[in-house]
């Protein structure tokens, strides 16, 4: 009976302090690499497909803290340089992650329910077309009033998730026109 005692109590004390590492264990992982998370810091929204996605506030830092300095060149160059059986693996790390960039209209077409499909092309400094990538998101045209006026060449600067990823085509969700 004590010895059965003192196993349960034992055992308590063990998981005291072992929940918090193995109970949440993702924000475990990122306490110890050292990101600041929280889950009062995320809100659950739709995207424009309809499915239901956790998404962080505006003022948190989206998975790592240097993600907001990636280009869409640095991206497509990484996967490009995997072996090419594992590029999709490789691309995987990309997605969830917040991607910035600026970008010349390409085109953009109307997918009902008020969703603009827009393309982008972004250019390297040397304006190489072999070292473009494209990059593609869905915005609702009612948020933005003078989206039917931009033509083609035109800068556009976005900022969204990136959904998937394949060598030099970068497609986003959760986008916002920033001008």
């Amino acid at each position: 009976m004590l010895a059965s005692v003192i196993a349960a109590v034992i055992a308590g004390i063990a998981l005291f302090f072992l929940l918090p590492i193995f109970g949440k264990p993702r924000e475990a992982f990122l306490r110890w690499i050292g990101i600041k998370h929280s889950r009062k810091s995320e809100t659950l929204t739709e995207d424009p497909k309809g499915e239901m996605i956790t998404k962080p506030a505006d003022t948190e830092v989206s998975k790592l803290g240097l993600v907001n300095r990636l280009s869409p060149f640095e991206i497509s160059r990484t996967i490009e340089s995997a072996p090419p059986l594992q590029q999709s693996e490789v691309a995987k790390h990309y997605i969830g992650i917040r991607l910035d960039c600026i970008g010349e209209l390409f085109s953009m077409k109307r997918e009902g329910g008020g969703l603009i499909g827009v393309h982008i092309m972004v250019w390297t400094p040397t304006r190489s077309l072999s070292e473009t990538v494209h990059v593609h998101f869905m915005v609702y045209q009612a948020d933005y009033a003078g989206l039917a006026l931009i033509k083609a060449g035109e800068p556009i600067h976005v900022s969204g998730l990136i959904k998937k990823v394949e060598p030099r085509s970068i497609s986003l969700r959760n986008s916002k026109i920033i001008s």
